[in-house]
């Protein structure tokens, strides 16, 4: 049959066009008039959507009741919704920042409906028999067929090699591929104008339509059967009668089996860092990272927890993990190097049983120097009393205060550093830091099992490879298998590389 509109295209658009139209059944070609029968609501509809796509139109469903369905055209609106009541124009000073940008009301008045009605036959119309009919409003449009009719989002799905380019991209989103990258590799296979940049990255949030609870067990029961030791932390909502009504999940522990070996053997007796990231999930929970460093200086991940702040119950959650599965027969890491979160401070106090927060003779909480000199930064900056060039002179003095190398030469920076400070950040330094400076003066630590860090550098640069595959538009269920897939790469290369060392160097 041939369709006058097509004519019309642009020459790139015609040939997918024809593609379209011939995957269409031979009847859906042929407008539907008043009078015609249909079989189903079902079927009307597609007849209608697939007759608008071969004349450059779009249609949308108005209504629909047990016998009635009512078929709108897409552009059948009068004016917006605007439910935030801003003005059409920008004025200057008003709080519309710029003109509406894609408006779909243009007041079109086509209209049709399948009604189920009695339908009357044979000789005097006495027998009876009940089906759907079409009938319409209005037959006509009051604006011209798109030139491209695949530009709209109900006929996204007939676009020639569509379902090819959704495959290949989901393994390209899996992969952590931006949508650029996406499209150059699609653009090989010929299937570059398939998917749009928007589409692309919502490919994430069409997989799968289970609810929270049946997500979060099926990931439970495949990282249990990837031989990975899960851990969760929920809390229940309770009503008026003390029954539990729903159950919500606080922190979520992960580790394999690998890592736990791992951690046994480098960690134990040694050094560990936590520190936490962020834009992982769609959840917006931090996963906290703990790594260790193996005895050829390789940083390996330790553990993984999604936890839903920096506070001291998480950090007990996951100190509690940790000596169930990892220190259960063997010492616990000598030091524990992190910032200065409230969260982890009190945390540490408690696994000790002591309210002192300093040099335990237990574990060490050792403070990263890089976040110590930021607070003393930050503190002069907000004081408003320094200059931008009296701040970087301080910050001189600072450094060589954090760097001291022995009590006497601490001793002495310390006063000068008193000397160049104002009251105000001397009384800080007295109250807040001097206090701890068993924790991230290097005349202290020097001296503990931390093989030889100072900071959180080697956790926050890890942050990149973890966060590889991961964005925070993924489900959390998600985000946990990738970072389950990456492990077992991680850990294999790490385990081949330290085989190799003991090979090379039998003292190791």
């Amino acid at each position: 049959m041939e369709v006058q509109y097509r004519d019309t295209l642009p020459n790139d658009v015609r040939s997918a066009f024809d593609k379209a139209i011939e995957a269409l059944p031979q009847e859906h070609l042929r407008a539907p008039v008043t009078g015609d029968e249909v079989n189903s609501p079902k079927e009307a509809l597609r007849w209608f959507q697939d007759y608008a796509f071969t004349q450059g139109f779009a249609l949308v469903t108005a209504s629909k009741s047990r016998d009635r369905l009512r078929v709108h055209c897409i552009h059948h609106g009068k004016k917006t919704r605007n439910t935030r009541k801003l003005p059409d124009t920008v004025t200057k000073g008003g709080d519309r920042k710029k003109e509406l940008t894609y408006v779909k009301s243009k007041e079109c008045p086509y209209s049709l409906y399948a009604s189920y009605k009695t339908i009357r036959s044979g000789h005097g119309g006495v027998e009876e028999r009940k089906n759907w009919i079409v009938g319409f409003t209005y037959t006509y449009h009051t604006h011209p067929p798109l030139q491209n009719p695949f530009h709209y989002a109900c006929h996204r799905s007939r676009i020639p090699g569509r379902v090819e380019a959704v495959e290949l991209a989901l393994a390209h989103r899996a992969a952590g591929l931006a949508a650029t990258e996406s499209t150059r590799i699609l653009d090989q296979h010929g299937l570059g104008n398939c998917l749009s940049a928007k589409e692309f990255y919502n490919l994430s949030r069409s997989e799968g339509r289970r609810s929270s609870k049946e997500a979060l067990d099926l990931l439970l029961t495949c990282l249990e059967f990837e031989d990975f030791c899960v851990r969760c932390f929920f809390k229940y909502l309770l009503d008026d009668q003390g029954r539990r009504t729903a159950r919500v999940l606080e922190h979520l522990f992960f580790c394999s089996s690998e890592q736990i070996r791992l951690g046994r053997r480098f960690v134990s007796g040694f050094l560990m860092q936590t520190d936490a990231t962020f834009n992982t999930n769609c959840l917006h929970l931090p996963l906290s990272v703990i790594v260790g460093i193996t005895n050829t200086g390789k940083t390996f991940p330790l553990a993984f927890a999604f936890i839903t702040s920096e506070s001291a119950e998480a950090f007990e959650f996951v100190n509690a993990q940790l000596a169930e599965l990892v220190w259960y027969d063997c010492p616990p890491p000598r030091v524990v190097l992190g910032d200065q979160s409230k969260g982890l401070t009190a945390a540490m106090a408690v696994s000790q049983g002591r309210t002192d927060q300093g040099y335990q003779d237990g574990q060490i909480l050792q403070l990263c120097e890089w976040h110590v000199a930021q607070n003393f930064k930050k503190r002069l900056l907000d004081s408003g009393n320094y200059t931008k060039e009296r701040r970087e002179e301080l910050s001189r003095f600072i450094w060589d205060y954090i760097q001291s190398l022995d009590e006497m030469q601490l001793e002495e920076r310390r006063g000068k550093l008193l000397a160049e400070f104002r009251e105000p950040e001397r009384l800080y330094l007295k109250k807040s830091w001097e206090p701890k400076e068993r924790q991230f003066v290097r005349a202290y630590t020097r001296q503990y099992p931390n093989v030889g860090c100072n900071s959180t550098q080697r956790n926050e640069s890890y942050h990149v490879v973890v966060k590889e595959s991961l964005n925070r538009q993924l489900p959390l269920q998600t985000s946990c298998q990738k970072l389950a897939e990456s492990l077992k790469k991680l850990t294999k290369k790490i385990t081949g590389e330290e085989d190799r060392a003991g090979q090379m160097s039998p003292g190791c």
